[in-house]
């Protein structure tokens, strides 16, 4: 789900009501959003991965040369890149906060991280200081394979997040599947040294367990890099995360392989191995790096603030059957009354043909005349060319209740999985009006004395907050669940 049924890579500029939206993929994004993603990869992103791709060839390629001192510093460019992501993770968690369904989602991979920064820390000592030219295996291992047991679980958690709200691409299944037999044939590998005594039984152990991790983190991995949208900046994170997991699965799986075949090998070729290690560094931490710019750009902390102001205002401002004009044509009518609401509702979906649907509670799902709108929205998106966007929160009952919706092409859903502080239900139509619905129990349940109240309206400071709301709710989903 969540757009897999339009075109990937869709851009094209629209203009409502004399804003300017540009269309990405599966959903109309503000102009001013687009604006900032390209100026942030273009002056941010871009001038750290060119001049630090080159940095890590050269230091592993030219500097031996200069002096032999370097071959015993192969270490430290992870242990500095790795330091550095760690101070991007510091932020994220401190400043930039997650919510408790981004935690759970990226958790293991932060954890992943710090571990494999304490490995790169005692391998780079052993090596420098210790003075040891091939520490392996040795207390590092430990480490690094506790890196591996989080990044696996990170991979294989997210790959079964995908399959549900998605959908994979079977050919992606089968690739992924064929290359990770590499790393089990050397399982094999191993276990046939140590029956012929040419390893230790610590060296098998590290060994298997190096390549029954690398196994479990490249399947998943490239069958989530197959199914990504290419060119798009709300999930380029992905791709580079995926892509270092990939790198570290490779220099893993060479590390390894070489030192089986003999120890002057793997010193002879280190260098080659240190700089995968390195590039696979890099990129996880850009990753992190560009979800940590995404959350900033996109506000998120600022939604549940607005939230509350706005029903706030709602409240603030009702009175039955208000209705509010002037000569420009803009108009406030608040109603009271649910039918009456739904009434005014069915006449704004006969007359739009871009609607976009935000359901901040599960509740409304299971209101019959809810969905018999939703229904007639569906209809109307069989017959006539229409672009409707429905975001709601993620349970079992939305994820049977819409799933027939997936099926056709013009209606996206997408599902959130975060705390809001709203339980309104808000149709956006043609980027133009908006109608929000809001329930207010006189008990603890809604039951028959719950009173409901409605504001429609095209007054553009309201239209466009909801908008806004709307946009970022969407992007931050994608950006966690791809």
């Amino acid at each position: 789900m969540n757009g897999s049924k339009i075109e990937e890579n869709t851009k094209e500029k629209r203009y409502y009501d004399g804003r300017s939206y540009t269309m990405m993929g599966e959903l109309i994004v503000s102009e001013e959003i687009c604006h900032r993603m390209k100026t942030q990869t273009r002056y941010t992103l871009q001038p750290i991965i060119f001049p630090s791709c080159i940095f890590i060839l050269f230091y592993y390629i030219v500097t031996p040369y200069l002096h032999s001192d370097f071959l015993l510093l192969n270490g430290l460019p992870g242990v500095v890149i790795l330091a550095a992501s760690l101070m991007v993770i510091v932020k994220l968690l401190l400043y930039t906060k997650l919510e408790k369904s981004e935690t759970r989602k990226f958790g293991s991979l932060l954890l992943g991280t710090f571990c494999f920064l304490i490995g790169e820390i005692l391998y780079f000592y052993q090596q420098y200081f210790l003075q040891i030219n091939i520490p392996y295996p040795s207390v590092a291992d430990v480490p690094y394979l506790l890196a591996n047991l989080f990044f696996s679980y990170f991979l294989l958690s997210s790959l079964f997040s995908l399959i549900i709200r998605k959908g994979l691409n079977p050919l992606s299944i089968i690739l992924g599947s064929s290359v990770a037999i590499f790393p089990l044939y050397l399982i094999f590998s191993s276990a046939y040294n140590f029956s012929i005594n040419l390893s230790s039984e610590l060296d098998f152990l590290v060994n298997s367990l190096y390549y029954t991790f690398d196994a479990l983190m490249l399947i998943p991995a490239l069958v989530i890099l197959l199914n990504l949208e290419k060119k798009d900046h709300f999930i380029f994170h992905w791709m580079f995360i995926t892509v270092a997991l990939i790198l570290l699965v490779i220099g893993d799986v060479g590390y390894t392989y070489f030192s089986i075949i003999s120890e002057s090998l793997i010193e002879k070729f280190e260098w080659l191995w240190s700089i995968v290690y390195a590039l696979g560094y890099l990129f996880l931490g850009i990753g992190i790096y560009w979800f940590d710019r995404i959350k900033n750009i996109l506000e998120a902390k600022k939604i549940n603030t607005f939230l509350e102001k706005d029903e706030m205002d709602r409240l603030k401002n009702l009175s039955e059957d208000e209705l509010i004009g002037d000569k420009r044509s803009e108009y406030s009518e608040h109603i009271i009354g649910y039918q009456k609401f739904i009434d005014k509702l069915e006449d704004f979906v006969q007359r739009s043909k871009q609607i976009k649907i935000l359901f901040y509670d599960k509740y409304w799902l299971g209101d019959e005349k809810v969905r018999v709108i939703l229904d007639e929205i569906q209809q109307r998106a069989i017959v006539y060319p229409m672009q409707i966007n429905i975001l709601l929160p993620i349970n079992q009952t939305s994820l049977e209740n819409l799933i027939s919706y997936t099926d056709n092409r013009n209606i996206l859903v997408s599902f959130f999985d975060r705390p809001l502080s709203s339980n309104s239900l808000v149709f956006i139509f043609e980027e133009k009006y908006v109608a929000i619905l809001d329930r207010k129990p006189t008990s603890g349940i809604v039951d028959n004395n719950t009173v409901f109240y409605g504001l429609i309206t095209n007054k553009d400071t309201i239209v466009e907050s909801h908008i806004s709301v709307f946009e970022k709710i969407w992007l931050v989903e994608k950006a966690v669940n791809m």
